[in-house]
């Protein structure tokens, strides 16, 4: 028998068992198909409805196996004695209807091992439904057949880790594998959401202000998906990374970047009418006791609430994440390390943290790695310490302000340190140590994220309009 892209992916979920009962068998094509390839020893074919039920039995008579299949007039798991199957396919049911037949059939799936659910709707009600009454999802697929996506998963009996909302919503195991159907399914549902939109623009009522907020991007949304590729919790200790000023269900249409959030950036944010500023520096490192209007941080927070602009921060998250691996890969460091460990990533068990050490491509002096930092990072100037003839090979770099990791740099065998900040001490100490100092300024090194975040955000969230800011170094050099 030859099934439908769905069902083939339903039964792959489901694998192999003694007994499989199909819960809304319609033609029976599941059991059948599990049989006749050794997939389960023998089948209960159920439904609520005497026309598919018969449909069935004439399918399973034509293949000849009304030995091992039986059918079963049944309200969902009514019908289904304790212990007689060790799994359970519900696939192609609504998933308030799937629920329903969850809750009243719980006594007769207590004993079965193994269920595959295909809800066609309700997916993030089911999931929860699942998390909250001795159920735990174990795997999850997605496929497209003719025209139409299908979100299925296994489940087994036991206590479900608690769940992120977006994995509730689109499926833990799908998000984590990347699955090319859920990501399709994403950008299409983008898609539609900016014609809708589009549609709706200049035009008012109440219905269409409704039907806006419904296809628009909340900052929680657009937050979460942040926090999946950058987590908060990669941050320092003394970071304040995150959500800064403004409310979660805020719709977000317009997203403004910047490194900084000065008074010009807040103006320029404010003219084109953003619904986030998205910096890499928070707004401050110190506690608030007081927002006074009067006071650079309070004056500040009224400009962004008046304007009604989130404003959001990714500070050493994203430097553990991508900052350092991003400026070591262009200076086309080889072999490179993590120049200060921050953690190790969960995931893969691997050491991540802040900045890169290497060597570059090939040995230079002091002044030609000097000249393409220059070129690399779009510099007119840079500072030097340290002689400028001294031929190097071995680069450490840490956008920002790296003086703190001069000895950990030394200590990798580093020849010179590129970063920002260095005072006059700081680079004679250095020097002094035995690494020359290349300062490229905090701006000078960091600004690489305005454009990154940029490109990461165009892939992501091709509806959002995005806008950089024209403010640039906040300093001249005369």
């Amino acid at each position: 028998m030859q099934l439908s892209k769905r069902l083939e992916a339903v039964v792959r979920l489901a694998g192999t068992c003694q007994c499989i009962a199909d819960i809304g068998t319609d033609h029976g094509y599941i059991p059948i198909y599990m049989v006749e390839q050794h997939l389960a020893k023998r089948a209960i074919a159920m439904d609520v409805n005497k026309g598919p039920l018969e449909r069935a039995q004439k399918n399973i008579q034509a293949y000849g196996m009304e030995d091992k299949i039986v059918t079963r007039l049944s309200d969902g798991a009514a019908a289904l004695k304790r212990g007689e199957a060790d799994g359970v396919i519900i696939a192609g049911m609504g998933g308030l209807l799937t629920i329903r037949i969850l809750e009243a059939g719980e006594k007769n799936l207590k004993t079965v091992q193994t269920l595959v659910l295909q809800p066609q709707s309700e997916l993030e009600q089911v999931r929860k439904f699942l998390a909250g009454h001795g159920y735990r999802i174990t795997a999850e697929n997605m496929v497209l057949d003719e025209g139409k996506y299908y979100p299925m998963m296994r489940v087994e009996h036991g206590t479900q880790e608690n769940w992120e909302e977006q994995e509730y919503a689109f499926g833990k195991y799908l998000i984590a594998a990347r699955n090319p159907v859920l990501l399709e399914f994403l950008k299409k549902e983008e898609k539609l959401c900016g014609e809708i939109l589009s549609s709706l623009e200049g035009k008012s009522g109440e219905h269409i202000e409704r039907r806006r907020a419904e296809v628009q991007m909340t900052m929680k949304e657009l937050t979460q998906k942040l926090e999946e590729r950058y987590p908060l919790e990669k941050a320092e200790s003394w970071d304040n990374s995150g959500l800064q000023v403004g409310r979660k269900n805020k719709a977000v249409r317009k997203v403004f970047l910047a490194l900084d959030a000065t008074d010009a950036v807040i103006k320029e944010a404010a003219e084109w009418k953003a619904d986030m500023l998205l910096t890499h520096h928070p707004l401050t490192l110190d506690g608030i006791r007081q927002v006074q209007a009067e006071s650079l941080t309070g004056h500040k927070i009224f400009t962004l609430i008046r304007n009604d602009i989130c404003h959001y921060a990714m500070h050493t998250n994203y430097d553990v994440v991508e900052m350092g691996e991003a400026a070591g890969e262009m200076m086309k460091l080889q072999h490179p390390e993590i120049l200060e460990i921050t953690g190790i990533n969960e995931k893969n068990g691997m050491p991540e943290g802040i900045g890169r050490v290497g060597a570059l491509v090939r040995p230079v002096t002091v002044e030609e790695c000097a000249q393409i930092v220059k070129r690399i990072f779009g510099l007119d100037t840079v500072k030097i310490f340290g002689d400028m003839d001294q031929v190097i090979e071995r680069v450490a770099i840490c956008p920002g302000s790296g003086k703190s990791m001069i000895g950990t740099a030394i200590r990798k065998k580093a020849q010179v340190m590129i970063t920002g900040d260095i005072g006059h001490h700081d680079g004679i100490d250095a020097v002094d140590r035995g690494i020359a100092v290349i300062d490229a300024g905090h701006y000078g090194l960091e600004h690489i994220f305005i454009s990154r975040m940029e490109q990461y955000l165009k892939s992501q969230f091709p509806n959002l309009e995005i806008k950089k800011t024209e403010c640039g170094n906040p300093f001249q050099v005369m």
